[in-house]
């Protein structure tokens, strides 16, 4: 039907390109981070409002959102990928909610295994150069508490805390970083920020195992 021997058509196949895991979780986390902070997507609680596919007269829709973040990418494979993420909910009037406030890919994604891969590198990069760095140079932020000799409940109230505290410093700083990228845009700016946030608690077992 098509005119393409078989041998073509393998030979097609198996030189299609894969998902780039990297690119998709960038836009993602791109397109989560403006819907969450900027102020003609935000409703009059503050919070992100639901969009329609089309811009209204309640505002720019999900279509204007992609194109404001000027991602290269159909915004329908867009919403379909946030989704499938369940990082938005679709309700029965047709708008579309955004349910997390920061991009969680699913496990084993290969979303996930770019995020895992970005934020290794970053961190590495910057223990790295702080340790190769020679006196008088200016090092990286790289801090760390540790605790040990606690209960199970003192472990949870801390994770709880922890979890609370870095998700709002981080929500502040998207938003710095949204409107500084806004101003910087035709300036054919070339720097880069990354900032992240580790969190690993060890729950004592030996008291369960006592039980």
């Amino acid at each position: 039907m098509t005119g393409l021997h078989r041998k073509d058509v393998r030979r097609l196949r198996s030189s299609a390109p894969s998902v780039d895991g990297r690119k998709t979780a960038n836009r993602l986390a791109l397109l989560i981070g403006h819907w969450a902070t900027a102020p003609d997507f935000q409703g009059t609680d503050d919070r992100p409002r639901a969009l329609l596919r089309e811009t209204t007269e309640e505002g720019p829709g999900f279509d204007e959102l992609v194109r404001r973040v000027r991602l290269d990418a159909a915004p329908g494979t867009m919403l379909q990928a946030l989704l499938d993420q369940g990082a938005v909910a679709e309700d029965p009037e047709g708008r579309f909610q955004l349910t997390l406030r920061a991009l969680v890919p699913g496990t084993g994604s290969k979303e996930l295994v770019a995020a895992y891969r970005a934020t290794l590198t970053a961190h590495m990069t910057a223990a790295t150069q702080n340790l190769l760095a020679e006196s008088g140079d200016i090092r990286h932020f790289d801090r760390v508490v540790r605790y040990s000799h606690l209960t199970t409940e003192s472990v949870s109230e801390l994770d709880t805390l922890a979890r609370a505290e870095a998700q709002a410093l981080l929500e502040r700083l998207n938003m710095r970083a949204r409107e500084l990228q806004e101003r910087d845009a035709d300036q054919n700016a070339r720097g880069r920020f990354a900032a992240g946030a580790y969190i690993l608690p060890v729950l004592d077992t030996t008291q369960k195992d006592a039980e």
